[in-house]
């Protein structure tokens, strides 16, 4: 294994909307995330991986009335909520903030004085969708009807999940109020706008500079082809938000601290742990610092448009990459809470082992858009078929060959240095996959370790031998090829890699360290490493309606 240059990165999640709990959708994206800092950390990274819940808004408003809390009092249990699903599922997270912080509140007044001073900010009368029976205007969570573009019904007032396209929510065919089911009429407000259009070039040459996938660029070309359209960043009181600065009555757009929450994320860690160093040593201009965000599919425009326009305007760096997922189906369909697959990430936690959660998504991941599908049978056959009955079985299987389980001192050679070669190679192989956010494809080469490591052990029947040097020599190919396997998992099912390497008294192995095999040392064989799936257990999971939990 290569030395690599460490890097500074700084990874973030897209922002879970702070009124309601995650599902196993929302656990698609972190996991993923979660592999990839954790695969930059052994490649001796500097990774700091961020994460916040997006806090403001009208449904938070309105949610919290409903429930006779402040908006401040749902979000911080809804927030605690958040940071206990993912840390149930070994989100590595090195910090968790909240968009309704002082820092973003800080933060969102410098970006929008350094809009103002450039001249990016106009003043424009808006014609906005007024509810005649709740006597406010809607915001764009608060109005549905059919998309302009496409037609598809029951879309939000802001962006359209069937074809990704935005727009005002005026444009919207047979606009409803979700809020009391009248017909919204139109009247006007002055609102500012972000002038995204005098940043086009900026913006075109970032999305082509290698940051998105082919797939997002070729999306996003329409848009720049049509001309990109001016953001409206502000909203009429009442609204839960930051008030815009010398605006009375005007509050930022959540799109404008949204994303602004990255940074204030990193702020917040950077205070925390007592850094010398600014946010802008890694956001400023200039900063060599790898910016990486995770997102789906849905987010596109926001991330690959406005995102990077408004760090333009705030003098910041654009992202090094922006990763985008699909969509996550459930037994096949999109998740539903009346058949029984809207899966919420507390009950599959209480139920299903979160390495198994992790190993089933992630072998399905890779560098792409297109929506992956997470049935009870894929995730029973993979799992048992693999990560137990090909790669926990090896030490379990030799345990009994050897003279003292608890001490089996390796030998100091190879049997078959070639073999060794070989997994050497794939394992090389499967480090670049995970460079390359392609996950899916370094499992595959783990498995391949692990099927030529028990057909070696097959091919040699030890078991069969009563030379105990020879048997030896069998057991030590076998578990330094194991160790192999188990330093590999370590993105991908944490605790899992962690009883596997502690087998050879560790508790975890650099991609630099790889190549080198464990000869002349000492490993202790387990009898257990995890338990098979029960299927009948998960698909009953998969087929019992999720109780979402009371804010």
């Amino acid at each position: 294994m290569t030395q690599n240059t460490p890097t500074r990165v700084v990874q973030t999640i897209a922002l879970a909307y702070a009124n309601g709990d995650l599902h196993v959708g929302h656990l698609v994206e972190a996991i993923f995330a979660d592999c990839h800092a954790r695969h930059r950390r052994a490649r001796g990274d500097d990774v700091v991986f961020l994460g916040a819940d997006d806090c403001h808004g009208t449904p938070i408003e309105i949610k919290a009335a409903a429930q006779n809390q402040t908006p401040q009092e749902l979000i911080a249990d809804i927030g605690a909520r958040h940071r206990a699903d993912y840390a149930a599922f070994d989100i590595s997270l090195d910090h968790y903030h909240s968009t309704d912080s002082p820092e973003n509140e800080a933060l969102c007044a410098e970006v929008y004085r350094h809009m103002q001073e450039a001249g990016l900010i106009d003043r424009r009368n808006v014609a906005q969708l007024f509810d005649p029976d709740a006597g406010r205007f809607l915001s764009d969570r608060h109005v549905k009807g059919g998309c302009p573009k496409c037609g598809a019904l029951d879309q939000y007032g802001d962006n359209c999940e069937a074809c990704g396209a935005t727009y005002q929510a005026t444009e919207l065919a047979h606009p409803v109020s979700t809020l009391t089911g009248a017909t919204p009429v139109i009247a006007d407000s002055e609102h500012l706008f972000f002038r995204v259009s005098a940043l086009e070039p900026i913006v075109r040459a970032w999305a082509q500079s290698g940051t998105l996938q082919s797939g997002v660029l070729a999306k996003i070309s329409d848009w720049f082809d049509d001309g990109l359209r001016d953001w409206d960043i502000s909203r009429d009181a009442p609204y839960f938000g930051f008030p815009i600065p010398d605006e009375p009555g005007k509050f930022f757009y959540v799109w404008l601290d949204a994303p602004l929450g990255y940074i204030a994320s990193l702020i917040a860690y950077l205070n925390a742990t007592g850094s010398s160093r600014t946010w802008r040593d890694d956001w400023g201009e200039g900063s060599d610092t790898e910016i990486i965000h995770h997102i789906g599919k849905d987010i596109i425009s926001f991330h690959a448009v406005f995102w990077p326009a408004l760090l333009t305007a705030g003098k910041c760096r654009l992202p090094s990459r922006v990763q985008a997922h699909g969509f996550l189906t459930v037994e096949g369909a999109k998740m539903s809470k009346s058949r029984g697959t809207f899966l919420l990430a507390s009950d599959l936690a209480a139920h299903v082992d979160s390495d198994a959660v992790r190993y089933a998504l992630l072998s399905r991941l890779g560098d792409f858009t297109t929506d992956i599908d997470f049935s009870a049978r894929d995730v029973v056959d993979r799992v048992n078929a693999e990560l137990v009955g090909k790669i926990a079985n090896i030490p379990v299987r030799l345990r009994g060959l050897v003279q003292d389980p608890e001490a089996v001192h390796l030998s100091d050679t190879l049997l078959d240095p070639a073999l060794w070669a070989e997994c050497a190679a794939l394992a090389d192989d499967a480090v670049a996959q995970f460079h390359a956010f392609e996950p899916g494809q370094a499992i595959r080469r783990i498995v391949d370790i692990a099927t030529r490591t028990n057909g070696f052990i097959q091919s040699h029947a030890p078991w069969a031998q009563t030379d105990l040097v020879a048997r030896n020599a069998v057991t030590t190919q076998a578990l330094c090829q194991f160790r192999l396997i188990a330093a590999l998992l370590q993105p991908v099912s944490p605790r899992f890699a962690q009883r596997c390497l502690a087998v050879f008294g560790t508790e975890a192995v650099a991609w630099a360290d790889l190549s080198t095999p464990v000869l002349g040392t000492t490993a202790a064989l387990p009898t257990h490493l995890m338990d098979r799936l029960d299927a009948g257990g998960i698909a009953a999971l998969f087929n019992q309606p999720a109780t979402p939990k009371e804010a």
